[in-house]
């Protein structure tokens, strides 16, 4: 960091505190003990104690005799440096950040208004009212419960507005679409995009101002599918959202290496509107991720279209899109109806998607599912309508049901079909005459996922399913140089030397990002480790009898080309703490590692990622 930027902001904390400090003079310390030797060295040091130091000056930081290092040139280079997705410094909601290469974090009166549900959402009132007085309405026309509502919702935003310093939430709309005609609607959309309103005084008297949006008012205007960010991703390399692995470093790691679009990990829904610190830093962005966006999980509206309001109103702007994660397998989701649980209840994940597109304004909603619940594949009934009912702006399908977990090899047949059942929805929708914006509509980017692990699998993939790319999860964790594989079409047979300078690069990830102090180091060892455990798993590409590798290949004890090599395969967790010694020093004697997946299984390594 002290190379890089002139300064090291942790100053006196550091554990690397050798690396950007000076000697000014002896500390007072080794004065008193200089002191101690003979009469004079006795007076002497007296004199110190009564004194201070050189006749009453106390050297370096506190009579240490030392000074931290800081370069002018280079600190005030990197603070001045360009920065996409910040804000200028004349913005007072949000002033420009310029210590950090990181973006979207959360403060802490965003976090306080939310534990104290002061936090405004005005939209989220209007939103779950409608979609409940839709809700019955369609139970009403079917007793079974299998209608869900479609299209985007209708809502007029411009009753929100002052009232006694209350947030006014009554919607104003239609209670259908259906039922208005197109100067009705025409209409109604003029007088959204003429109408101002700025926040109530007891919103900003409560000091909530730097929560909100950017803008000094709240945008009430129904948005128009079309006006959507469009997702143009065909080709895109996209890691996919790992928990606990899926970290800003490993994910700055992937970028150097080739990767184009990367999510945070997996955010629940009801910890992000508890205003849970932990949770809020999953959003955060290190400013060379390209395309970025955040995945949240919820089983309900109630929860997840206040949490999409939140994060658009505060992150909109640093975010490329909002992902819902319908495919986490684990029992501690899905027993709570989120996950891959909303697979089997239509009418719910409608609910979820429409309200969530109407609070999240113009930041694309993209979903990622599994191919059902249970053996009998029923995602392609969802996918006729993600688009065109539903307003999805990009899918990911990965090519197991819930039940299989990480088993069995992915159904890219399955995914192929599910692609093809999306674009004839839009081509069929577009021959009935579209939607009442009169506009075209043009498939969706669509992804499918399993089982990425070489070059030759993913263009052969990509030839025969006709999908738009392919998100990789387990493959970039055992090998994260795979995206620069797939770019340059070749098999890297990778040296233990550059394994350990991307090792190396990790490391100083971590360090930039959790920080150089004690707790820093040891946190950047933590998931350090975590990486190396499935890193072990690679085998080197010049020992295999045949190409391509397989993900699922179960390779017989080896021993590498070199001591190095060897080391980097080795399955014991003592050895991923004495790799992770080369580059942090040496681990506490009372710090011990264990890895949070199966070390010994491929399938079920990592259950937690959507």
């Amino acid at each position: 960091m002290f190379s890089a930027r002139g300064k090291c902001v942790q100053g006196w904390k550091c554990r690397f505190l050798g690396a950007h400090v000076k000697v000014v003079g002896p500390s007072v310390k080794a004065v008193e003990n200089a002191g101690t030797d003979g009469e004079q060295g006795s007076k002497e040091g007296q004199d110190e104690k009564e004194g201070g130091v050189g006749a009453g000056q106390m050297l370096g930081f506190q009579g240490t005799g030392l000074e931290l290092l800081t370069d002018e040139k280079r600190w005030s280079e990197w603070q001045s440096r360009d920065r996409p997705l910040v804000r200028s410094e004349g913005d007072k909601e949000r002033p420009k950040v310029v210590i950090d290469d990181e973006l979207n974090f959360a403060s802490g009166e965003l976090q306080r208004a939310l534990r104290t549900r002061k936090y405004p959402l005005p939209k989220t009132k209007i939103v779950l009212d409608y979609l409940e007085k839709e809700s019955q309405r369609l139970q009403r026309e079917s007793t079974d419960g299998s209608n869900a509502g479609k299209g985007p919702l209708p809502l007029d935003f411009s009753s929100i507005g002052k009232a006694g310093g209350e947030v006014v939430t009554e919607p104003t709309a239609a209670t259908s679409i259906e039922e208005m005609d197109e100067d009705a609607i025409e209409e109604m959309e003029n007088n959204l995009r003429n109408s101002v309103a700025t926040k109530t005084e007891a919103r900003r008297e409560e000091g909530l101002l730097s929560c909100l949006s950017s803008s000094d008012c709240i945008d009430k205007a129904r948005l128009r599918a079309p006006e959507k960010r469009r997702l143009n991703w065909k080709g895109e390399l996209y890691l996919a959202p790992l928990t606990t692995t899926g970290n800003l470093p490993f994910r700055r790691l992937c970028v150097s290496l080739g990767c184009d679009i990367t999510c945070g990990e997996m955010g629940l829904c009801e910890s992000f509107l508890q205003g849970n610190g932990q949770e809020w830093s999953l959003i955060r962005r290190w400013e060379g991720e390209r395309i970025f966006g955040t995945q949240v999980c919820g089983n309900k509206p109630s929860l997840m279209v206040p949490a999409a309001e939140t994060i658009a109103s505060e992150f909109g702007e640093g975010l490329d899109f909002v992902d819902i994660n319908s495919g986490c397998p684990i029992d501690l989701v899905y027993n709570k109806g989120a996950g891959s649980a909303l697979l089997d209840h239509a009418s719910k994940l409608s609910r979820i998607m429409r309200g969530m597109n109407a609070v999240l304004g113009d930041v694309p909603l993209t979903i990622k599912l599994r191919t059902g619940t249970t053996a009998k594949q029923t995602t392609h009934k969802l996918f006729a309508r993600l688009q065109t009912e539903w307003g999805a702006s990009a899918t990911t399908l990965h090519g197991r049901s819930r039940q299989q977990r990480y088993k069995n090899d992915a159904d890219w047949g399955y995914i192929k079909t599910c692609a093809d059942t999306l674009r004839e929805s839009v081509r069929l929708y577009n021959e009935q005459g579209g939607g009442l914006d009169g506009e075209e509509m043009v498939p969706i980017p669509i992804y499918g996922n399993g089982d990425v692990y070489s070059w030759q699998d993913y263009y052969e993939r990509l030839e025969r399913t006709g999908v738009d790319g392919e998100m990789i999860a387990r493959g970039a964790l055992i090998k994260p140089w795979i995206f620069t594989e797939i770019k340059e079409r070749r098999d890297w047979d990778i040296s233990s030397r550059e394994r350990l300078d991307l090792v190396r690069e990790f490391a100083s990830n971590g360090l930039t990002h959790w920080g150089s102090d004690t707790q820093g180091v040891n946190t950047t060892r933590r998931f350090l480790c975590e990486m190396i455990s499935f890193t072990h798993r690679y085998v080197p590409t010049g020992l295999l009898e045949q190409l391509p590798a397989r993900i699922n290949d179960r390779p017989p004890p080896f021993k590498g080309r070199d001591e190095l090599e060897t080391l980097l395969a080795s399955g014991n967790s003592e050895d991923w703490v004495r790799i992770s010694e080369m580059f942090l020093g040496k681990c506490p004697d009372d710090w011990k590692f264990t890895p949070k997946h199966k070390s010994n299984a491929y399938s079920d390594a990592n259950e937690a990622q959507g």
